[in-house]
């Protein structure tokens, strides 16, 4: 194990968090035609998910925006 590895993880995790947090409380979501939900994140270009249900859609932007960071 390396020195400071541990706290390191903790912090890195909680910083991570937090961003995700913060950037998924200014996503934006709109009904399609379709019925499916539209998620982006306008700050995180690209970053954006499309779901059968709002609930859905909040959960794979999250995906989405952990995959994108």
């Amino acid at each position: 194990m390396i020195d400071g590895a541990p706290r390191f993880s903790r912090l890195t995790i909680r910083l991570g968090g937090s961003y995700i947090e913060t950037a998924l409380a200014s996503a934006r979501f709109k009904t399609l035609d379709d019925k499916t939900c539209l998620g982006e994140i306008p700050a995180c270009k690209g970053v954006w998910a499309n779901a059968r249900t709002m609930k859905q859609c909040r959960e794979e932007l999250r995906e989405v925006l952990e995959d994108w960071i």
